[in-house]
């Protein structure tokens, strides 16, 4: 009996040291990949926060933008009305209708 559980002992020890050598490597496998990963959300969180911040400056940027077209508006719509009106005068002074 003793004959057959040496052996049997013997190869689960082999068995288990190489299983034991793999399953670290995996693990140490593991750790380098959540470092590269880590390093890569790092980056993307980066990029993401550059963007948002470029996004807001735009937004500003398009607001102010916005901004300086409605007042040249007002202001064409206010000459535009004052053209009319003195083209009305005019043509009332020279006793013109205007259509």
């Amino acid at each position: 009996m003793l004959a057959v559980i040496v052996p049997l002992v013997s190869k689960f020890d082999d068995t288990d040291k190489q299983t034991q050598t793999l399953f670290q490597a995996m693990v140490d496998q593991s750790n380098a990949d959540n470092v590269t990963i880590s390093d890569q959300i790092s980056t993307l969180f980066s990029l993401l926060s550059q963007t948002l911040a470029l996004q807001q400056h735009n937004n500003a940027a398009l607001s102010a933008t916005v901004q300086v077209l409605q007042q040249g508006l007002v202001t064409f719509t206010a000459t535009l009305n004052f053209a009319m009106a003195s083209v009305r005068e005019v043509l009332d002074g020279l006793g013109i209708q205007a259509s």
